[in-house]
């Protein structure tokens, strides 16, 4: 948990899930929390944003959705086609040129997914969840 990580684990491995969770609408993706599951692991990833760092935790499949289950939940893999995808690059780094607002990166071939707050100057912004496809 830091400003600044690498999830080396991730490189070189398959999305089989990818949900969010948060105060999700039409309007934007506003999410507090991203789950992940990767080829290989018997267990989910989650990673979020708060007070301005990134956190990143593995945890058991009968612990992963615990505390939940009262958000609406977003199946990112499903939405932008990430299902079978290699991470090529993962991290977590400073959103802006001062330093201010960690964001999570997952690089795949064909675009990178990004957690970030919608505001980098203000760590008190809802995070969002956007995928940007890479030109080619």
């Amino acid at each position: 948990n830091a400003s600044m990580f690498r999830f080396a684990d991730f490189i070189g491995k398959r999305v089989e899930h990818c949900v969010a969770f948060g105060s999700l609408t039409e309007e934007d993706d506003a999410v507090d929390v991203v789950m992940i599951k990767l080829g290989g692991d018997t267990f989910w990833h989650r990673f979020f944003l708060d007070a301005g760092i990134g956190f990143w935790e593995e945890l058991s499949c009968s612990e992963a959705f615990v505390d939940l289950d009262d958000f609406p939940c977003l199946d990112i893999a499903e939405r932008w086609n990430l299902k079978g995808e290699v991470i090529q690059f993962a991290q977590c780094a400073t959103g802006d040129a001062d330093g201010r607002g960690s964001e999570i990166r997952l690089r795949f071939l064909m675009g990178c997914l990004t957690l970030r707050y919608i505001d980098p100057s203000n760590e008190e912004s809802p995070t969002i969840i956007e995928f940007a496809p890479l030109d080619g």
